[in-house]
């Protein structure tokens, strides 16, 4: 079985102000992408924030994949 995955604690400054900046994204990429961070960041299970989110587990998994290498550059297609 795979470890869990988390989003590293966000600091209440440049990350966490950017993803919720990205909230009122037009960019359909960005907005979800957003949304699955934070609620990763607040302990949601992949496959809750899959079924909220209207995507797959596997998506999720690689958005927190993709924020822990590339940071918040992975907001952006």
């Amino acid at each position: 079985m795979l470890p869990p995955l988390y989003v590293c604690p966000l600091s209440e400054t440049q990350q966490q102000a950017a993803l919720k900046q990205g909230l009122r994204c037009k960019d359909a990429f960005t907005l979800r992408r957003c949304q699955i961070l934070l609620a990763r960041a607040r302990r949601i299970q992949p496959r809750d924030i899959a079924t909220t989110v209207g995507g797959s587990v596997q998506t999720v998994c690689k958005v927190i994949r993709a924020f822990e290498q590339q940071g918040l550059a992975c907001l952006h297609a």
